[in-house]
Formats: C-alpha cells, structure tokens, sequence
C-alpha cells in the first residue's frame, strides 16, 4: 500500500469508520489496516507495568497480566 492510498483510508477510516471501510477494502489492504489498528489501541506494556509498580494490584487476573509478554 502506498502512502496516497494510505491516506484514502484513514480519510474513510475518520469519515465512515473502521468497520465499513475494511468491509470495502481489498482483503490485503484491510488486513494490513487491521493490523494498524490494532497496534495503535494497544496499551503500551511497561507503561502498564510502571503504573502496576507505584499501586500493586495483587488479584490473579493482574498477576497474569503482569507476567505475560503479550496481553
């Protein structure tokens, strides 16, 4: 994906929303968006992990949270 087609998407992304756009998206652009996405709305690990610091919170959901690379 090129950068102008890029731009299309997040312009039909800001006027249409995530949902309609990757419905009317080519499969490898929208995967591609999908990913972007996600990625954006990810909470940033060690972010999360300092705040845990300076509160603990010692329930096993948190602990698991704590712990694990990926979620």
């Amino acid at each position: 994906m090129d950068k102008i087609t890029y731009l299309k998407y997040k312009r039909s992304i800001k006027d249409n929303g995530l949902r309609y756009t990757l419905a009317h998206a080519p499969k490898v652009d929208g995967y591609a968006l999908a990913k972007l996405d996600i990625l954006y709305n990810m909470e940033d690990p060690l972010a999360w992990r300092v705040r845990w610091m300076k509160q603990p919170d010692t329930t096993t959901l948190n602990i698991l949270k704590l712990t694990s690379p990926y979620l």
